[in-house]
């Protein structure tokens, strides 16, 4: 029962982190299409400090 439990915390933790990569995702495209940050950060739920750190990332791939 005990393993159960912990199969279901490793499970939703993978979830979490999955969404997580997703939003980043979504809001890196939506910086590659312009939009404004404070729009990116209402949509996603993202703070400012993650958006510019993202935005960082896409003008080092530049």
């Amino acid at each position: 029962m005990k393993e159960s439990v912990i199969y279901q915390e490793i499970f939703h933790e993978g979830e979490i982190k999955g969404k997580q990569k997703a939003t980043r995702n979504i809001a890196l495209t939506m910086l590659r299409n312009r939009m404004n940050i404070d729009d990116i950060a209402k949509l996603t739920g993202l703070n400012l400090q993650e958006i510019e750190q993202l935005n960082s990332s896409l003008n080092t791939e530049e």
